[in-house]
């Protein structure tokens, strides 16, 4: 009975080890800047983008925005540019989280979204 026991948890530990699990790293190269406790009001511009299996990308930003507050009410990994592609290994950002990222102004950028369980 002592093996039966000993077999089963040395599996449980086996498979424990093997279970698929990711860590999202993001790297930048620049400091980041100052702390915002909250955007300026009332906003430039609004808009919304559907999460799917493929990557959509948002409307280009105004060329005064230079600050952007995204939240989605689905997991989804992000990418910015001026023509991006976002991919499940891009940022993720969980469902109900609520991120704000500087953008470059004047450089139409755009958010692009996928759907990330």
């Amino acid at each position: 009975m002592r093996r039966l026991f000993g077999l089963i948890a040395l599996l449980c530990v086996a498979h424990g080890a093997s279970a698929a699990n990711t860590c999202f790293v993001t790297e930048f190269t620049a400091a980041p800047p100052p702390m915002y406790q909250a955007a300026m009001q009332k906003p430039l511009a609004e808009q919304t983008v559907a999460i799917s299996g493929s990557s959509t990308a948002s409307a280009a930003f105004q060329p005064n925005t230079i600050l952007v507050r995204i939240t989605c009410d689905a997991s989804a990994s992000i990418e910015f540019g001026t023509a991006p592609t976002a991919t499940t290994g891009t940022m993720l950002l969980p469902s109900g989280a609520i991120e704000y990222f500087t953008v470059p102004g004047g450089q139409a950028f755009k958010v692009a979204v996928i759907a990330n369980s």
